[in-house]
């Protein structure tokens, strides 16, 4: 399995926030708007021309965003449906093209112009971290639009609210004020003509929206700080800031939350502090204190396709691993070599699959008699590994003391520099093993990414109990790199492509070139994680080895593809020395699109 591939459309599904894995995975099909603006004056289109990212455009907040500044509408009213038509199609935006933007201020400032968007019925998101997500490099200069028509369109009285009806609407729902809570306060109002606060709102600064890594809180986190609020449905809910623009950042959070849309207030506190209207001076409810980033534990059971068989065949397996860790290794291992060679006998294309690749380890044709020798080999090692696995399954203590473990040292330096471990290995030996190794020896939370298929679901439950948590190959990537944000492993067996083509990188291997998928390095670019390769191989029957390498370093976060191959070859090189080394356990019957070492 490589990095998990999608099961969606992302545009169509595009929510308020997006992930740099899902802008990547999207690439040309989304308008990136930069939207740096800054209230202390810097400007952001120097900013934007220094680096941003390819191919965005610069959207400027006062000229695009907004009307004329005025005391009777605030410092940032919504421009007229006119203007803001004429401003996208000068930026090249037509109504139906799906928007990302960002910013470096943890997104208040592109907030606003996702949600003047989405009001509107425009797929728009804004992106989680901003410009320092992306790992990629960065342009300098200019892109220059290619102008379109964009037809006006109103702004939905729904999405909105005067300064009359803010005033009254503590009487119907919840106002919240997205300043700082000294700004709320009226501790001080660097901007303003008066300090203080609308009578009546509550204090939700946007900035507690965002972890101390500048990353949207989990919608679990968002939901309860909302919640504390009184915020059970946005939809009742009025948000205002300073101008009307960081509000916007609340508004996204709750709908991101699954709570809904709220209302904005363009004119906020500076129109109302502009006005005769009572201002409050002085605290409001405490702080909410949010835990750290956390993440659903994803043990929900993922029966996408034959269910009943999954359930019938797990069953079968506890059976099986039952009397199988009853009866005597040599004759476990017996009965299932006859088993597995009447299994294969039935499966000449496998055979043939397995001889081709076997030959490039060991430097003869597929026909040849040594290949056809390590075929018999490989078949007789599948159905050792088959009835371990099943003995590793039912007796997970027996196996936990019996497994030898060489390198974890390197694991431990790897998880030291608090970034995840990636744990990528081949389908070597026991690699269905090394999905059964448990917490208790990594000594920290492991997630194993495996194949989203029947024999994987009937096995849930007891990879599960072992202590690990699983992800399939069809998930989202954001799950994986939440799990390595949160300083976990994410072991992945990665040499076949089969299902990548979009996301491959073509190394060599033993001796040729191969496509291998980049989900392993792409996920430690992002996540600047380390990569420990790992193998599982037999010492005997029901006697095991797992071997971790040393660390591999990430690629540089902005190095792009080059950066990424150059670290899935070091990947490769790897595997290559202890696939020639072992040649007869490499379980390599799927297809791989070999071609000759130039």
């Amino acid at each position: 399995s490589g990095l998990p591939v999608w099961e969606h459309d992302p545009v169509t599904d595009l929510g308020p926030i997006i992930h740099v894995v899902d802008l990547e995975q999207l690439g040309d099909t989304m308008v990136v708007c930069d939207v740096r603006w800054y209230l202390d004056g810097r400007s952001g289109s120097d900013a934007y021309r220094a680096g941003h990212i390819p191919g965005a455009v610069f959207v400027d907040l006062d000229a695009h965003l907004a009307g004329p500044p005025r005391a009777a509408a605030g410092r940032h009213p919504l421009p007229e449906p006119t203007d803001f038509a004429d401003a996208l199609g000068g930026l090249g935006i037509r109504p139906d093209d799906p928007v990302v933007a960002y910013d470096d201020v943890g997104g208040m400032v592109a907030g606003r112009l996702v949600w003047m968007l989405r009001i509107l019925g425009q797929p728009a998101a804004l992106l989680d971290g901003g410009l320092d997500a992306w790992a990629g490099p960065l342009a300098t200069g200019e892109t220059k639009p290619t102008p379109v028509d964009c037809p006006a369109r109103s702004w939905p009285d729904s999405a909105l609210v005067d300064i009359d009806q803010a005033a009254g609407w503590i009487d119907r729902g919840i106002l919240l004020d997205a300043r700082s809570s000294e700004r709320y306060r009226g501790d001080t109002e660097p901007v303003d003509s008066r300090a203080g606060h609308i009578p009546g709102a509550l204090s939700a600064p946007f900035a507690d929206n965002l972890s101390v890594d500048g990353r949207f809180r989990s919608t679990d986190q968002l939901r309860e700080r909302y919640a504390t609020l009184g915020v059970a449905d946005a939809g009742e809910t009025v948000v205002y800031c300073g101008s009307g623009v960081s509000a916007c950042h609340d508004l996204l959070a709750m709908e991101h939350a699954g709570l809904g849309r709220g209302r904005l207030y363009p004119g906020s506190w500076s129109q109302w502090s502009a006005s005769d209207r009572p201002a409050i001076v002085g605290p409001g409810p405490a702080d909410t204190d949010l835990p750290g980033r956390s993440l659903r534990p994803g043990t929900d059971p993922r029966f996408g396709r034959g269910p009943r068989a999954a359930r019938v065949l797990a069953g079968m397996l506890d059976a099986a691993a039952w009397v199988g860790c009853r009866l005597p290794a040599p004759l476990a291992h017996a009965l299932a070599v006859v088993g597995g060679n009447l299994e294969w006998a039935l499966r000449p294309a496998k055979r043939r699959q397995l001889a081709e690749n076997l030959a490039h380890a060991i430097g003869e044709a597929p026909r040849a008699a040594a290949t056809r020798r390590l075929v018999r080999r490989e078949v007789v090692n599948e159905a050792h590994r088959s009835v371990d696995l099943l003995w590793s399954l039912g007796s997970p203590e027996e196996f936990l003391a019996t497994v030898e473990l060489d390198g974890l040292d390197h694991v431990h330096q790897a998880v030291d520099r608090g970034r995840g471990v990636v744990l990528a290995g081949p389908h070597m030996g026991g690699w269905e093993l090394a999905t059964s190794i448990p917490r208790e020896i990594l000594e920290l939370p492991t997630t194993a990414v495996v194949s989203d298929d029947w024999l994987a679901w009937a096995i849930e439950h007891s990879r599960v109990g072992a202590g690990l948590k699983l992800m399939y190959d069809t998930d989202t990537p954001l799950r994986a790199v939440r799990r390595l944000e949160a300083g976990e492993a994410l072991l992945m067996i990665s040499d076949n492509a089969l299902g990548h083509q979009s996301k491959i990188l073509r190394v060599r291997l033993l001796d040729g070139t191969v496509a291998l998928p980049r989900g392993i390095t792409r996920l430690s670019r992002l996540c600047q994680s380390p990569i420990v390769s790992f193998y599982v191989l037999p010492l005997g029957p029901r006697r095991w080895r797992a071997s971790f390498d040393k660390p591999i370093d990430p690629p540089a976060r902005r190095g792009g593809d080059a950066a990424e191959q150059e670290v899935l070859q070091q990947v490769a090189d790897r595997w290559s020395a202890v696939i020639r080394r072992h040649p007869e356990h490499w379980w390599a019957n799927f297809e791989i699109p070999w071609e000759p070492e130039k």
